[in-house]
């Protein structure tokens, strides 16, 4: 298994969230990658929000559909659990926008997608990150 992860870097602003996509080739594996499926206290099912909070339902960098996911704390994760299979190949495909400047050499980023690696007990065996300038 793995855990797909998303989050604000750091900085003042936002960045949202949309149409967050795991693909096998060609199966999608990311389930309500739109936010469009709240439960009860309007969360998005099938994510796990990180204790550190800030995350919101939000229509407003919404990319397709009515939701999108507004992050407002860095370093704070969305995150979900997929069930994928050895020696196959995965991409990771998600919209992003952000009100945030990007200033300095090389910009820093402000963004993160990543992939913890677990193993059957649910243990992080590795982490794998990608910044993102949105």
């Amino acid at each position: 298994r793995i855990r797909v992860k998303i989050a604000k870097r750091q900085g003042e602003g936002s960045v949202w969230f949309d149409e967050l996509e795991l693909e096998q080739i060609p199966a999608v594996l990311v389930l309500n990658s739109s936010f469009e499926i709240l439960d009860e206290q309007g969360r998005p099912r099938y994510w796990l929000e990180d204790s550190r909070g800030g995350w919101s339902v939000s229509t407003e960098g919404a990319y397709q559909g009515e939701n999108c996911m507004q992050a407002t704390v860095g370093w704070s994760w969305l995150s979900q659990e997929i069930r994928v299979k050895p020696d196959k190949y995965y991409l990771l495909k998600a919209y992003l926008k952000s009100d945030i400047p990007i200033s300095g050499e090389g910009g820093g980023g402000n963004a993160f997608l990543g992939f913890d690696y677990l193993d059957i007990k649910g243990q992080v065996i590795e982490g794998d990150y990608g910044i993102i300038n949105t």
